[in-house]
């Protein structure tokens, strides 16, 4: 089994924040897969699949490219930025 590769895009300070964190990523995951970016499970983690999807997404979008998750790409994807989310 690959192991995920773990990046933290944002800052989670509970057990709370890390459930909402889970489900920002599962939105995004589901997102990036609707619009044929992403093939992978929808996991809610953060993976190298998940990464290359936001970058080939942000690519695409001519958006600035981490292959991370930010408010111009949740913006993009139709995903309303949570007001816990710092980035």
């Amino acid at each position: 089994m690959q192991q995920p590769y773990y990046t933290t895009p944002y800052l989670l300070s509970d057990a709370l924040a890390s459930r909402q964190g889970v489900a920002l990523v599962v939105c995004v995951q589901k997102a990036l897969a609707e619009r044929e970016y992403y093939t992978g499970e929808i996991d809610g983690i953060v993976g190298q699949e998940t990464e290359t999807a936001l970058f080939l997404f942000q690519m695409d979008l001519e958006l600035n490219i981490t292959g991370s998750i930010n408010s111009a790409t949740l913006e993009k994807l139709n995903i309303d930025t949570p007001e816990w989310f710092s980035q």
